[in-house]
């Protein structure tokens, strides 16, 4: 059996998560609540679409969400998890 070499997982600096942060108006990219230092919502980094699923590991894949949203998501893609919260 051959197995899927594992993808290396890229380190995003602290300015790349800046710049998406800062694109994002420091607001989680689904529910809209504060991601700014001092509020109460813990920060999350995820891929828009998963790696699991094919997802790329890199900054354009990635977007902020608050602890909450990103549980709620694990590794449904950006267009399902969308999809779910409207129904």
């Amino acid at each position: 059996m051959i197995w899927d070499e594992p993808q290396q997982r890229q380190k995003f600096s602290k300015q790349d998560k800046e710049i998406i942060l800062d694109y994002q108006r420091y607001k989680c990219m689904y529910c809209g609540v504060s991601l700014k230092r001092n509020s109460a919502a813990q920060v999350h980094f995820d891929h828009k679409r998963s790696l699991v699923k094919g997802g790329k590991d890199t900054r354009s894949n990635l977007q902020a969400l608050c602890s909450k949203c990103n549980q709620r998501k694990s590794k449904t893609s950006d267009v399902d998890f969308r999809k779910n919260i409207k129904n």
